[in-house]
């Protein structure tokens, strides 16, 4: 044997016994005795460790030797005593197939092998996760017990349902549960989230984990009023300054005046809205202050034609409002944007013409027009709602021209009226009114518009995208919300607070039928005197008129006659009365429409 190989033998037999003699009650000189059980051997076990590190850097392996050495001798080796015949003492080891060590210094398990006291290392499984309930802003979730487990740890991550790279911090991103069972509430439409779930048992071992996240996107059907704290929406109708919830009696018109609120929208400081007549289709814009509900300006009579859908253009500062058609009046407008300074209040001088379709001269959908539209601030278009098809509409706040179309498919699936609009760099809110039939409720579609389309590689915004594109989720609303009101939806606007939250607010119109008690007067006329006058006077005349047919015997058809008298008319001089026109005062009961119109506080969507 050469000599090196000797020697590493030798080191590697007398750090053999020390571990034995350490074990079997052996007190080392520098160690102060102690019971048998609290004998310390760590540092026994590191140099032992040390020295097996060295001798395979060498090439060697210290604990696979052949323990013929020790054999000769009759000592233990790693815990085994070596045999006369040369066996090895890995065969003795008692605590797993390489011989090593529990931190109490007995004989470890590894791969869920009974340990030295006969108990087993609990074995790592997987754990199945499923949603039992997916509705209304909420998740329930559940996973499959694991045997041993006393408490079970959830973890919630949120990224964008469209753009993977983005995430959210929101509530219960990790919590612990002795349940088997766990239910989200507050969750957002246009994120995914994926839950994980691990076991552990009572000593804090981990038994059970999952095998990949599970992932789902909430289904958001219902707003139960004012945010997410369950309040009914018809319990957060605004009051106004004066203590009203009727805008039209604040503003001081009567119900047959501009009476009708039709678009809305607010800068973050005043809410703009849109009073219109029915009589005449053109409107006056109240601008009240939020903070208070209090009508700071009104408007003189603007010439918009119902006005539909209004906005707020925030780099430019003024309102964008759409018109419409009304072939009763010969008007045709539906083309239509008017563009008024939010300040004054008045129609700015040339932005008041129709859009412009250069790009899509061949598409016949150009025809439609403008239900509504909405504002992107960090893109800097128009967004429109186009009739009849209910795309999707981006429009050039400077030149009018239509930059592309985005498509939806939702007027099969949602009949309402379509109304109002609202929108943000993401998302396009439409709101429909009920109509009374297949479509019950109010609703909000949000549809997630792909804004990204308009972006080029830089980041920029394209001059003209000459072309169209889908809505994400297969062009259907990535959120739906019924609302809990119960008139004629009419517009819909937000503002965002310090926290980024999205604030909602609703106008609707109701036209309640009633009769009131008025006295008016009432014109009547009443005999004068008599006046001659050439008047035509009827006089009846004898005359031979044809009768009936008859067939004679030649197979001829004739005409029999007969004599009758026939009114004729000539002119005569005759007094006659002439009458003149008087007045009265009468109390009449008169049915009209109270028209009412309410602004709703819909909170946080």
């Amino acid at each position: 044997m050469r000599r090196r190989d000797l020697l590493k033998r030798i080191s590697a037999l007398a750090l053999t016994v020390v571990m034995t003699l350490s074990m079997s009650g052996f007190v080392l000189p520098e160690v102060m005795a102690a019971p048998e059980d609290s004998v310390r051997t760590e540092d026994i076990r590191d140099q032992n460790n040390g020295q097996n590190d060295d001798a395979a850097q060498d090439g060697d392996n210290v604990e696979g030797h052949d323990g013929s050495g020790a054999a000769e001798e009759g000592i233990t080796v790693n815990g085994s005593e070596g045999g006369t015949d040369g066996t090895s003492g890995d065969e003795g080891t008692a605590g797993g197939e390489s011989g090593t060590t529990d931190e109490n210094g007995e004989p470890g398990a590894e791969n869920g092998e009974a340990s030295a006291d006969g108990t087993a290392e609990p074995e790592i499984q997987n754990i199945t996760v499923s949603i039992l309930e997916n509705k209304d802003d909420t998740m329930k979730i559940s996973w499959a017990p694991v045997e041993g487990a006393v408490t079970y740890t959830v973890t919630k991550e949120v990224q964008s349902a469209y753009n993977e790279a983005q995430t959210f911090s929101e509530g219960d991103a990790l919590i612990e549960t002795a349940d088997t069972e766990y239910t989200y509430r507050n969750l957002f439409p246009g994120r995914r989230y994926s839950f994980s779930v691990t076991a552990t048992d009572a000593e804090g071992r981990v038994t059970g984990t999952t095998e990949r996240p599970v992932s789902e996107q909430p289904v958001i059907t219902a707003l139960t009023g004012h945010g997410r704290s369950g309040r009914s929406v018809g319990a957060s109708r605004m009051k106004f300054a004066n203590g009203s919830t009727d805008l039209r009696t604040y503003s001081g018109e009567a119900y047959s005046g501009y009476a009708v609120v039709q678009g809305g929208c607010t800068d973050g400081t005043y809410a703009y809205y849109l009073m219109v007549s029915t009589y005449n289709q053109r409107g006056r814009i109240v601008k009240v202050r939020m903070s208070d509900r209090a009508i700071v300006k009104k408007s003189a009579v603007l010439d918009v034609w119902h006005g539909n859908g209004m906005t707020y253009d925030s780099r430019r500062h003024q309102l964008v409002i759409s018109s419409r058609d009304d072939p009763d009046y010969g008007v045709y407008r539906r083309q239509q944007l008017t563009c008024v300074d939010a300040n004054s209040l008045t129609i700015i001088r040339g932005r008041q013409r129709n859009v412009s379709y250069s790009y899509f001269a061949s598409d016949k959908s150009r025809d439609n027009g403008i239900a509504s539209v909405a504002y992107s601030r960090k893109y800097d278009v128009y967004l429109a709602d186009q009739r009849k098809s209910h795309n999707l509409m981006v429009i050039d706040p400077e030149t009018f021209e239509v930059m592309g179309f985005v498509n939806t498919v939702i007027i099969s699936k949602y009949p309402g009226v379509y109304q109002g609009m609202d929108g943000d760099d993401q998302y396009a809110y439409l709101l429909l009114s009920s109509d009374g039939n297949t479509q019950r409720s109010n609703l909000i579609l949000a549809m997630d518009w792909n804004s990204s389309q308009l972006t080029d590689s830089s980041g920029h915004r394209k001059q003209y995208v000459s072309g169209t594109w889908n809505c994400a989720n297969n062009k259907q609303p990535v959120a739906v919300y019924k609302l809990n009101t119960s008139y004629e939806a009419e517009n819909l606007y937000h503002t965002t607070d310090s926290a980024g939250r999205t604030h909602f607010y609703l106008s609707e119109y109701y036209a309640n039928p009633k009769y009131t008690t008025q006295t008016v007067k009432e014109a009547y006329k009443v005999k004068w005197k008599k006046v001659k006058k050439k008047v035509k006077v009827a006089y009846k005349v004898k005359k031979r008129v044809k009768w009936k047919k008859y067939t004679t015997k030649s197979g001829k058809t004739k005409w029999k006659y007969r004599t009758a008298k026939v009114t004729k008319y000539k002119w005569k001089k005759k007094k006659v009365w002439t009458y003149k026109t008087k007045y009265r005062t009468v109390t009449k009961k008169v049915h009209i429409y109270d028209r009412v119109d309410y602004v709703y506080d819909l909170g946080v969507i």
